[in-house]
């Protein structure tokens, strides 16, 4: 373990071999049920032995850190303690233990970050760094030298003084005063030659930049005005006290052809190379679609409620597409929400449609308060539901959907009153949405084409999100592409948690990006949010 000294490595494996809960498997993963831990419990490595599972928790949890900046292995130590009677032997060897590994670590962050900056003065000094870029640089690491500073300062004066994930985001949620730097780019067609775009950036303080810029799947719009425009915004950033930046992509109608490239791996520059902007935290991004009629206000009523609606049409092989596991779609649901619908008073219907599931598992669903909707989930009997009482905040897709290359269009695979394949276009799905008379706020389409488009069309909602955003849906989350069952669940679980926390949708969905990037997959673009929401506020 880099940067912790040899003794403190071998008293920590000493004390998790004596004092933790390693005798299983079942044991160690029942741990990450605790709310600090509940962000890995995804992540909890498998192993035969006793030892091999203390070695490989550790080696998984050393370079863990959650959202909020709290390491994974001294989160563990500190659960591992509250669990010890406190007139043991283990508390007291683990109470003192926490706070040193914790000491530690942020005594590692602190050394990288002044050796970041000890690199970046000798490059300024033979001039291999822009003057400004590294400016703005210095400025970022001593505010994070300064903020583990103060971290270590508070863990240095009060040792056992730490609290819960979920108490630690309550009060971020109450502290937290939404204030980030507007930085909205939106591209047009340039009217000088075919193949060029109009770039223009638009600042919160009402400054303006424009380029004309040839776009491909390269993404390189931070270059001259538009690149000023960024530096600018990173400087008004800086004059804010959480130094937050938003980043709205808003593609006009005229070039709703750009929607088919991946611009959710969109890099931003920095004197220390660049760095991906939809996964970072405070630089939520979106597919910004502005419309004339006002935005709605954020749900405030509790529970939230989350229809979650799975299509499994009997016929799907005649499209040559592959029927879904229903059952085992609806355990990785509830693995995937675990007690999320308990701990942030989320209310979850499901519909299984026209496949029927076994007893054991619809008692299993019940006993963990889930409803069960009987039918087929026809788009009839998806309309009624959203209808009905108070409606749903949240609509859940989990089913089939395709493009139409030849009508640039979408469609979703809905099974009709015999189970069979009903294709819903998406301007009849806007549509009988609308007369539903309650939009649900977000609506999630885990169906592999519902964000797909193709070069060369013309009208911004032939692709089906933006569709639904043109039909009043504040939010849309949306697949560019196939996502395998692993990655589903990571998405699911950290997406709705991070909402339900703080219900902001387009730092949750960075938020969810950087989980899936850290769980070693390269498939963090896939998920694309699509929005009206100007700052994001949707709960």
């Amino acid at each position: 373990m880099s940067g912790v000294p040899p003794y403190l490595h071998n008293q920590l494996i000493a004390v998790l071999n004596e004092c933790g809960t390693f005798d299983n498997q079942e044991h160690l993963e029942a741990v990450f049920n605790d709310p600090r831990l509940r962000v890995w419990k995804n992540n909890v490595p498998s192993a035969s032995t006793r030892a091999a599972r203390v070695q490989l928790i550790v080696s998984t949890l050393i370079d863990a850190w959650d959202t909020h900046e709290q390491n994974g292995l001294v989160m563990l130590l500190f659960v591992l303690k509250d669990l010890a009677p406190p007139e043991t032997a283990c508390y007291r060897r683990l109470a003192d233990l926490a706070p040193q590994l914790e000491q530690a670590i942020i005594n590692e962050r602190i050394a990288a970050c002044e050796q970041d900056l000890k690199q970046l003065q000798e490059h300024l000094d033979r001039g291999w760094a822009d003057p400004t870029y590294g400016a703005n640089r210095k400025k970022e690491l001593n505010a994070q030298i300064e903020r583990w500073q103060k971290r270590l300062e508070k863990t240095q004066k009060a040792p056992e003084t730490i609290v819960s994930q979920r108490e630690i985001v309550a009060s971020e949620v109450t502290a937290e005063k939404d204030t980030y730097t507007d930085f909205e780019v939106h591209i047009s067609p340039a009217n000088t030659e075919p193949g060029k775009y109009k770039v223009k950036a638009e600042l919160g303080d009402g400054s303006t930049f424009t380029e004309q810029l040839i776009l491909d799947e390269k993404l390189q719009i931070f270059t001259g005005q538009i690149n000023k425009a960024y530096i600018r915004a990173e400087t008004l950033a800086e004059t804010q006290t959480e130094k937050r930046l938003r980043f709205r992509l808003w593609i006009d109608n005229d070039a709703a052809e750009l929607h088919a490239l991946v611009w959710e791996r969109l890099h931003y520059p920095t004197s220390g190379g660049e760095r991906r902007l939809a996964t970072s935290a405070d630089r939520p991004f979106s597919r910004y679609i502005g419309l004339t009629q006002s935005e709605p206000g954020p749900v405030t009523e509790r529970p939230a409620r989350m229809l979650f609606a799975i299509s499994n049409p009997a016929n799907l092989e005649k499209y040559s597409l592959k029927s879904l596991n229903v059952e085992q779609e609806l355990k990785n649901l509830m693995g995937a929400l675990g007690d999320l619908h308990q701990l942030t008073n989320l209310e979850v219907t499901v519909m299984p449609g026209r496949t029927s599931i076994s007893s054991p598992l619809l008692t299993q669903l019940e006993n963990a308060g889930y409803q069960v909707q009987d039918g087929p989930t026809t788009i009839d009997n998806v309309i009624d539901m959203l209808a009905r009482g108070q409606g749903y905040h949240i609509l859940h897709y989990l089913g089939h959907g395709q493009f139409n290359r030849h009508r640039n269009q979408s469609a979703l695979f809905f099974e009709d009153s015999i189970g069979s394949v009903e294709q819903i276009r998406e301007m009849e799905l806007a549509g009988w949405l609308q007369d539903a008379g309650q939009l649900p706020h977000l609506i999630f389409l885990a169906a592999c084409e519902s964000a797909k488009r193709v070069p060369g069309e013309r009208n911004p909602f032939v692709g089906l999100a933006p569709r639904l955003i043109a039909a009043g849906v504040p939010a849309v989350v949306a697949m560019q592409d196939f996502l395998p069952v692993d990655a589903a669940r990571i998405l699911t679980h950290y997406f709705y948690r991070s909402l339900l926390d703080h219900g902001i949708v387009d730092k949750a969905m960075n938020q969810t990006r950087m989980m899936l990037a850290r769980n070693n997959t390269d498939l963090w673009s896939i998920p694309v949010l699509f929005m009206r929401l100007k700052e994001g506020r949707l709960f």
